[in-house]
Order: structure tokens, then C-alpha cells, then sequence
């Protein structure tokens, strides 16, 4: 059985500090208020309300190789920002996430990232 939305789960290669790639994603996604979390060496910044859920989650500094992740997930059948909506919708050929039973968007998520802030973002 499939439940209402959408989950996308993507990389960012951490080539800029987290708080630079953490403005680049908040000026993205500036319908939703972030919080800073952090945790041992790890910073993340993670948005929620009843509709969505965005995390940015860092990478430790002792890591080589490590990446950053990001989050995306719509408890409805609406997506925001009104663009990444259109574009993932245009699509309409989704597959089911196996754990969320969303419709799966991570590749156009990468895509849209990495066309919006530039970031290598991807899948």
C-alpha cells in the first residue's frame, strides 16, 4: 500500500564547509524553518512541520571520503519549492520507496539541487 508523497534521500560531496552548503539548502528550501543540531563532531540541520521534513546532516572532520546528506520528505502529494513540484511531477513514472511506501524522488532531487545551489549533488 502506498502512502501520500514523496521521499528523496541524496549526497553532497563536501567540498565547502557545512554552514556554506547549509545557506545553500536554506535559501532553497525557505518554506520551512531549520534548527541546528549538533552532535559529537557532526553538524546537521534538520526543518519539520506537518507536511515536510528537510535534513542537511554533516559529515565528521575525522573522515576521509566522508559525504553530507540530504533529507527530503513530503507527508502529502505536494512538494515545495513550487519548481522542484513541476519538475518532479512532470515526470509522473515514480517507484515506491521500499521502507516509506513514498513515491521515490532522489535522482530528480539531485538533479534540481545541483541545478539551484550548484553543489555536486547526486543520488
Amino acid at each position: 500500500m502506498k502512502h501520500p508523497g514523496f521521499i528523496g534521500m541524496i549526497c553532497i560531496e563536501p567540498e565547502l564547509e557545512i554552514h556554506t552548503v547549509f545557506e545553500k539548502i536554506k535559501n532553497t528550501f525557505n518554506f520551512i524553518e531549520f534548527k541546528e543540531i549538533q552532535r559529537d563532531d557532526v553538524i546537521s540541520f534538520i526543518a519539520e512541520d506537518s507536511n515536510f521534513r528537510v535534513a542537511l546532516y554533516g559529515a565528521p572532520q575525522d573522515t576521509p571520503n566522508a559525504l553530507y546528506g540530504l533529507d527530503y520528505v513530503s507527508y502529502t502529494d505536494s512538494l515545495l519549492p513550487s519548481d522542484l513540484e513541476k519538475e518532479i511531477k512532470e515526470k509522473n513514472d515514480f517507484e515506491i520507496h521500499v521502507f516509506s511506501k513514498r513515491y521515490e524522488i532522489s535522482s530528480q532531487l539531485a538533479s534540481w539541487i545541483k541545478r539551484k545551489t550548484n553543489l555536486n549533488a547526486f543520488k
